[in-house]
């Protein structure tokens, strides 16, 4: 028995509309939470004791090893931080 235009098209239309909503879920983590801890320290009041090395003038997330420059040594410090070689400070957060 051959199966109808109309069915045919229905069931593509069917099929189509579940692969769009198990790439919506997949993507979206279904509406939920994924705990993430992003953006927790806006905001938040450091004290003066947990300031950032005091001869740095450059005060921004990313600076990491505190001096005045964004550059490579702030990778090197990262990941030495990473491996537990280097203690954290306050500006590699980000």
């Amino acid at each position: 028995m051959a199966i109808s235009k109309n069915v045919m098209i229905a069931i593509v239309a069917v099929v189509i509309v579940a692969v769009a909503a198990v790439a919506f879920v997949a993507l979206s983590n279904g509406g939920g939470s994924d705990d993430s801890k992003d953006g927790a320290r806006v905001g938040e009041v450091i004290k003066e004791k947990d300031f950032p090395d005091s001869k740095s003038r450059l005060w921004v997330y990313g600076n990491a090893n505190e001096d005045d420059f964004m550059d490579e040594t702030d990778v090197t410090a990262l990941e030495a931080m990473v491996k537990g070689s280097a203690k954290r400070t306050q500006l590699a957060d980000a």
